[in-house]
């Protein structure tokens, strides 16, 4: 198993940060010609998915010669700059986002001044209108659901449903709150129960 060097002990404001996409997700890692390999947290391997981690092929070391604990490595397909790669992606447990030596070869970043790639501030403005369009299904006049998770309810052994009669409404307001309710039920939202005592 080849042994590696992973820095991590440089200064916050000496760091330069470059932005990237693994497996489709942006991330903003530092460029750091110390790091032997890209490194990400398992935290930020979450954010992207948790690709499927494979045991570690090497053995990671700090730049201080103290073991650098990893829980695997995963492919991935990494865009930098216009340009797309397959490459093999580290994760440790502790708190590291490092775009090292392996992946600055892969791309030829030596050759790319460190000023067009590093700390760009992008802008991502989008009008109102531009985010309606491009996400119809949010603002639609209609009621939507929730796709994204089921819930379970969990009862009480032996319990039974409790009626409790409506609340009496105002004369005044009994045909706009008939209307609202047969709006309720046309949606599917509510439906009539028949209970007979």
């Amino acid at each position: 198993m080849q042994s590696v060097t992973v820095n991590v002990n440089s200064l916050h404001h000496r760091r330069n940060f470059l932005s990237c996409s693994v497996n489709g997700s942006q991330i903003r890692l530092q460029l750091d010609t110390a790091s032997d390999i890209t490194v990400i947290s398992r935290r930020l391997w979450k954010r992207i998915g948790s690709p499927q981690l494979f045991p570690s092929s090497v053995i990671a070391k700090s730049a201080s010669g103290d073991k650098l604990e990893m829980d695997g490595e995963f492919r991935a397909t990494v865009g930098i700059n216009g340009q797309e790669k397959q490459a093999v992606i580290f994760v440790a447990t502790g708190e590291l986002a490092l775009l090292g030596i392996d992946l600055a070869e892969a791309f030829s970043l030596w050759s790319v001044p460190i000023d067009q790639l590093c700390n760009n501030v992008t802008s991502t403005a989008t009008t109102p209108e531009g985010i309606v369009r491009k996400f119809p299904g949010l603002f639609k006049s209609t009621m939507g659901f929730c796709a994204k998770a089921e819930v379970t309810l969990h009862l009480k052994p032996n319990c039974s449903p409790v009626f409790c009669a409506k609340r009496p409404v105002a004369y005044a307001m009994r045909d706009a709150v008939d209307a609202e309710l047969d709006r309720l039920e046309r949606l599917n939202i509510i439906t009539p129960e028949l209970i007979f005592i």
